[in-house]
């Protein structure tokens, strides 16, 4: 659960910042999240659970009209 005076405290620490510090905070923010949430992540991310659900739940076909299947 999230702090509001942890909230609070952090936006008043940006709002503080020189405009330089926040332009270097925004680019360096930028660059992680593209590389974080870049679209062959969350694919790998998404065929990685699925998978591992389906296995871990013994799908079989015709049992559930669902199989593995690599792609």
């Amino acid at each position: 659960r999230v702090n509001n005076d942890d909230v609070a405290t952090a936006l008043e620490k940006v709002f503080r910042m020189g405009r330089v510090a926040r332009r270097r905070l925004g680019t360096e923010a930028r660059e992680w999240a593209l590389k974080a949430f870049s679209m062959e992540g969350m694919v790998d991310g998404w065929d990685r659970g699925l998978t591992t659900a389906m296995a871990q739940h013994e799908v079989r076909r015709g049992k559930m009209g669902a199989r593995l299947v690599n792609l």
